[in-house]
């Protein structure tokens, strides 16, 4: 979320978001040594790095569409909510995964998003 949100103000565009992050420092507890959930590989994840998202440019005014699943293990979807209230189109699904798994009925709001003017 935070480099799409960087990208879309950068090039005047709309951003969707899934499960996004609205924090980097809600990271800073993964600092280390961590394994990739998808690949099984580990990676070292640095404060360098957790500290290279300030220098992101974000606006709250650039349009957007959130979308998150309500009982996300990872992301607290009431954070996500009031960050963004006021900030774009905001769609919880009845879930409990960080992958997400709602993408049948996300797919046509995404597409119907970004073809809107």
């Amino acid at each position: 979320a935070l480099y799409a949100e960087h990208f879309a103000k950068r090039y005047h565009g709309k951003v969707a978001l899934i499960n996004p992050l609205t924090d980097p420092w809600l990271l800073a507890h993964v600092l280390g040594r961590n394994t990739n959930f998808i690949n099984d590989r580990e990676y070292l994840f640095t404060r360098a790095q957790l500290n290279s998202f300030e220098a992101l440019d974000r606006d709250l005014s650039t349009p957007r569409l959130i979308m998150v699943e309500k009982n996300d293990p990872v992301l607290d979807h009431r954070l996500t909510r009031k960050f963004y209230k006021g900030h774009g189109r905001y769609v919880e699904f009845n879930g409990n995964s960080h992958r997400f798994t709602f993408w049948d009925e996300a797919l046509p709001m995404i597409r119907g998003f970004y073809l809107s003017k």
